[in-house]
């Protein structure tokens, strides 16, 4: 094998710039483990407080509340609404909830999705294929501590799918989907009281 000489070998990153790239990158794990604890408060907070706004729309309405884990039912008489929680939900959801009516009124059950209501509160990183993985990791660490030093993480309620009893789903149009700023109000405006 001949030895080409030192003009004519490969330039490797120097240790400097790659201990700096792993600082960077250290820091940019740590904070999004921040941010993924912040979403999961948030998540948290919102799905309770979406279970309180249930509670209070039918007890103010008269109805008597159960609760049972991912379960819910509000009672009056014979007609009972059943509200189920799917933490689970499709991908982009952070909770679902299937409101199914009283069977008496032949009325369709409602998927509810809770979604992020601005992708600002998460991280906004593209990554340009730049060749500095110095500065790559540099700009990603930026839009990170963004992330992180943005507003909390909010969500809206979307009626995804109204499906009735028994029969496949049928879809709400992509543009046409119902969307509301809380549970409750998704409430008040499919069942008023």
């Amino acid at each position: 094998m001949e030895n080409k000489g030192p003009n004519n070998r490969e330039k490797m990153m120097n240790l400097a710039t790659i201990k700096e790239m792993a600082d960077k990158r250290a820091e940019i794990g740590s904070l999004y483990i921040q941010i993924a604890d912040r979403l999961s408060g948030a998540v948290a907070r919102t799905k309770g407080a979406a279970i309180e706004q249930f509670k209070n729309h039918f007890k103010n309405g008269g109805f008597a509340i159960q609760e049972a884990p991912h379960q819910l039912s509000a009672g009056y008489q014979r007609m009972e609404f059943l509200l189920t929680i799917d933490e689970k939900a499709a991908a982009g959801s952070h909770c679902g909830f299937t409101l199914t009516p009283p069977a008496a009124l032949r009325e369709p059950n409602l998927v509810i999705h809770m979604l992020l209501k601005d992708s600002r509160s998460a991280p906004n990183y593209v990554d340009t294929g730049d060749a500095d993985l110095v500065r790559e990791a540099a700009r990603e660490l930026q839009a990170v501590r963004a992330a992180l030093n943005g507003p909390s993480p909010e969500f809206s309620f979307v009626i995804v799918q109204r499906k009735a009893t028994g029969s496949l789903p049928s879809l709400v149009a992509r543009n046409d989907k119902p969307t509301f700023a809380s549970f409750g109000e998704l409430l008040a405006s499919v069942y008023p009281q």
